[in-house]
């Protein structure tokens, strides 16, 4: 993959499109595309998300190049199809413009793949991200999908349900977890068997793959779901897709396995700002607590506990680390 070469006589963002012009969604894609290979394409992307992973989150060049796989969008609708979701492909037919079979593909550029021991895929963080839509009541009364002005920076499996990565360890950083702990965990093979096998070692557990791998590369085990409710099965739905709020949650399998044999497992979930979040502190709070409650019911260590540490030294683990 070559970084693009910047043409001087390129149109740029401001003259592609006017500014006071409402754009289509076409033209909105086109006019990131455009920008994405002004500012050097896939590969310049791909320097960021290393610079973003080893100096913004302190995770190490190994841990990187471990867990993280970057797929390039070729046209053929890699990323898409690595998501599990539906490619609409293209027809020329009769018409001079031709028609998409279904709908228009989403161009992500490029992605991040994060990847676990056994192979999975975590999620993955788009260049090119989508926007949310939400059921809103449009004109009289009908209900339609509305824009919410927020995009959506990461992308989980179509249909995938909730995940764990299992990050990948290198000989370094195995090395480091032995001496620092007394540890004696094998510095070759899948390493994840085995821990899950010795409940004495601590393993903990966060939200979004980048803080779990920051804190394996200071040599503290950690795994990480998707978001701070994630950690649940999902529960049952009605005929209108409405989930069942009365029904408890069930822990997943793969964290009742790891609670299992009175392991001692931190949760490192984010400290929101009271002040400026309060909402999000809480919920932080509230689901960290009950998934305390779940893990020591599935046979974790008394210790098992939410960790805290002032929100002004940074907002998830991985900025205490770099701070």
């Amino acid at each position: 993959m070559k970084a693009s070469t910047v043409n001087q006589n390129a149109p740029t963002k401001s003259n592609t499109f006017p500014i006071s012009q409402k754009l289509t969604q076409n033209q909105k894609q086109q006019q990131f595309k455009e920008s994405f290979e002004l500012a050097g394409g896939t590969e310049a992307w791909i320097e960021k998300i290393k610079h973003e992973c080893n100096k913004g989150s302190s995770i190490s060049h190994a841990l990187v190049d471990l867990n993280i796989q970057f797929i390039e969008d070729t046209g053929r609708w890699e990323i898409n199809d690595r998501l599990g979701q539906t490619i609409s492909r293209w027809y020329e037919g009769n018409s001079e413009t031709g028609e998409w079979n279904r709908f228009r593909n989403h161009n992500y550029l490029a992605a991040a793949f994060f990847i676990s021991e056994n192979g999975e895929i975590f999620n993955a963080k788009v260049a090119n991200p989508k926007e949310n839509y939400e059921k809103s009541k449009g004109f009289g009364d009908k209900e339609e999908w509305l824009p919410t002005g927020k995009i959506r920076r990461y992308e989980a499996v179509k249909d995938g349900g909730n995940r764990i990565l299992w990050p990948s360890l290198d000989r370094d950083t195995r090395n480091l977890i032995n001496i620092m702990y007394g540890y004696d965990i094998p510095l070759d093979g899948d390493v994840w068997p085995w821990i899950l096998a010795h409940p004495n070692i601590s393993v903990g557990i966060t939200e979004g793959a980048k803080k779990a791998l920051s804190l394996c590369s200071q040599g503290f085990l950690c795994v990480a779901v998707l978001g701070i409710a994630n950690w649940s099965m999902p529960r049952t739905k009605d005929a209108n897709g409405q989930t069942d709020l009365n029904e408890a949650r069930v822990l997943m399998p793969e964290l009742a396995a790891l609670a299992s044999g009175d392991r001692s497992i931190p949760i490192w979930y984010d400290q929101d700002d009271t002040k400026s979040n309060l909402r999000a502190f809480l919920n932080s709070k509230r689901e960290g607590s009950l998934l305390v409650n779940a893990l020591k019911v599935a046979g974790a260590n008394k210790e098992t506990s939410l960790m805290w540490w002032p929100a002004y030294l940074g907002k998830g683990i991985d900025d205490v680390i770099v701070r």
